[in-house]
């Protein structure tokens, strides 16, 4: 079983201590996901690899994975893996099987975000999106659905599978009238934490003044009431 999740930089062969995740576990296993360097033209080198820290085995190049990704481990009575979300392509997830040391497609999401917010609970990865937008806009990032939610809880998903779109947390602009969607608010996820059954979340409403707002279990019981 994996005790910690660190996403690094890879850098002539070394690895940054900036953006890591941990996620800590009794049995002190570290594994480390590597990005690499810009691949060059017509290479085949993956823009992730897998390493376990400590260990005399070599990196696990991660074929499936797209520059861009987040990632975050899930368990499950049924195993342990590494989930990466995101990319170029629209709602591309990876899943890294860490007892196999395989790579599978997970479920395509139904929106991609921008810099996601992954909650793994109980059993299940909860995908959120940072900056919610009301607007398709180019590309459509962070357009609706701003939740979803992918299911481990009988074992590995599919790529065949669906994500479960949610309802998004009353606090984001999914209630607003013609004359807010002509200027919506700004909002931003700065940080959260899971509680018991609930998800909570430390919110910036306006992005320009850089105010924070942190929500108790009251404001957010819409929210978690979906969190199982």
């Amino acid at each position: 079983m994996p005790s910690e999740l660190k996403r690094d930089t890879e850098d002539d062969g070394s690895t940054s201590p900036s953006h890591r995740r941990r996620i800590d576990n009794p049995d002190k296993l570290i594994y480390l996901v590597v990005e690499h360097k810009a691949a060059q033209i017509r290479s085949t080198k993956p823009a992730y690899s897998v390493l376990t820290a400590g260990a005399t085995t070599p990196m696990v190049p991660l074929h499936l994975t797209q520059r861009g990704m987040s990632f975050a481990e899930v368990l499950s009575p049924h195993g342990s893996w590494i989930v990466g979300v995101g990319g170029k392509r629209q709602g591309h997830t990876i899943i890294y099987d860490v007892m196999a040391s395989k790579e599978f497609h997970g479920p395509g999401l139904s929106a991609n975000k921008m810099d996601h917010v992954l909650i793994p609970f109980r059993s299940q990865l909860y995908v959120l999106s940072r900056r919610p937008s009301v607007k398709w806009g180019a590309t459509g990032l962070d357009y609706l659905p701003w939740f979803e939610r992918i299911c481990f809880k009988d074992g590995r998903p599919r790529w065949r599978d669906l994500s479960e779109d949610l309802e998004p947390p009353p606090i984001f602009p999914c209630r607003i009238n013609p004359i807010e969607y002509s200027n919506p608010p700004e909002i931003c996820i700065a940080s959260y934490a899971t509680v018991g059954s609930h998800i909570l979340l430390s919110v910036q409403r306006d992005l320009r003044a850089q105010q924070g707002e942190i929500f108790s279990n009251q404001n957010i019981n819409k929210f978690t009431d979906q969190v199982q």
